[in-house]
């Protein structure tokens, strides 16, 4: 079973900021190399943050640039309006047969930093007879100590993965690939971004150029491995 984790795209409907690329482009640029690569997804997981200016219209985008790659999970950022997300990609639930991915919207509107609870929600709910991703923007653990990027509530999902551990846990927000074991050994991934990247350092971070990318997911019987394709 391969997963591929597309996070951060940060797609606009309008002109962005000066001094950072097209997204578009960079977008086009890391699914290239995923092509280039070889490698073939079953599902792609798109975690968070694809329409910087939370239209409808980039989140389209964002669906038409992944969809010949296989069917998409899908879950909104702080960038994102929720509202565009669900119509465009429905409910953040795929039975891959293998593996069932699911989905957690862990924003707090017009805020950054987000909350634990829809993912330690998610994560209690799932059924306890089937292999499971779970996937959500915010993470549980990074290199960042700052409050933008940590949760308040984390305590929440630490019971949560302690009481029903899935097979790993996915996330984006922080433009940094990051991997760790977390509570009950849970792998944590952080996929990077494709839009630009960050290196944090606890309570700062900057800019870090050649970091985007992509995250190739296998699990195979149970065992979950990964790869950071950087493009």
């Amino acid at each position: 079973m391969r997963l591929l984790q597309i996070s951060d795209t940060h797609l606009r409907s309008t002109p962005g900021e000066a001094g950072y690329p097209d997204p578009a482009e960079r977008l086009d640029i890391v699914l290239r190399a995923v092509r280039g690569h070889g490698f073939v997804p079953d599902a792609v997981v798109l975690s968070g943050d694809i329409a910087d200016d939370g239209t409808l219209g980039a989140v389209e985008a964002a669906a038409a640039a992944v969809a010949p790659l296989g069917p998409v999970v899908a879950v909104p950022g702080n960038h994102d309006d929720p509202g565009p997300v669900r119509t465009v990609f429905g409910d953040p639930w795929l039975d891959l047969g293998e593996v069932l991915l699911i989905g957690a919207d862990t924003t707090i509107r017009g805020e950054t930093a987000g909350t634990a609870a829809p993912l330690a929600r998610v994560v209690a709910a799932a059924p306890d007879d089937r292999q499971v991703v779970v996937v959500g923007h915010h993470p549980v653990r990074s290199r960042s100590a700052h409050p933008w990027f940590v949760f308040a509530d984390q305590g929440l999902v630490h019971a949560a993965l302690a009481e029903r551990p899935p097979l790993a846990l996915l996330s984006g927000h922080t433009h940094e690939p990051y991997a760790a074991p977390g509570p009950a050994g849970v792998p944590l991934l952080g996929a990077p971004s494709t839009f630009y990247g960050i290196a944090h350092d606890a309570m700062t971070w900057e800019r870090a150029d050649g970091t985007t990318g992509a995250l190739l997911i296998t699990i195979d019987a149970g065992e979950v491995r990964h790869e950071v394709l950087l493009a």
